[in-house]
C-alpha cells in the first residue's frame, strides 16, 4: 500500500518541482518500481521494514529539490542534507507527504 503511496507522491512532487509528470512506471519487482520521468529516472522501492528508498540518478539535482521540499512538508531543517543518491522515508513520512499534497 505505501508503496503504491509513494509512487503516486514522487509523481505528484516532480509535478510540484518540474510541472512535468512520468512517462512510464517499470515494475522491476514487487517491491522496487522505476518512475521515468523526461530526463531522468527515479528508483522508488521498500527497502527494508517500514523504510522506503527514492534513488536518483544524480547526487544533486532533482534530489536536492526533493530533498528541501521535503524537509519542509516534514519540518525538519535540513534533514536530507548528506550527499547520497537515495532518500529515506518511513511509512509515518509517507503519510505526512501524503497530507501536504492532499
Amino acid at each position: 500500500m505505501y508503496l503504491d503511496l509513494l509512487l503516486e507522491l514522487v509523481n505528484k512532487t516532480y509535478q510540484e518541482l518540474y510541472n512535468k509528470s512520468y512517462l512510464e512506471i517499470i515494475k522491476e519487482s514487487n517491491y522496487i518500481y522505476k518512475l521515468r520521468f523526461e530526463t531522468e529516472v527515479i528508483t522508488v522501492d521498500k527497502s527494508v521494514g517500514n523504510k522506503y528508498r527514492l534513488t536518483f540518478e544524480e547526487f544533486d539535482g532533482t534530489i536536492d529539490d526533493f530533498r528541501d521540499l521535503y524537509d519542509v512538508i516534514l519540518g525538519f531543517n535540513r534533514y536530507c542534507c548528506d550527499t547520497s543518491y537515495f532518500i529515506d522515508l518511513t511509512e509515518e513520512f509517507i503519510r505526512k507527504i501524503a497530507l501536504y499534497f492532499n
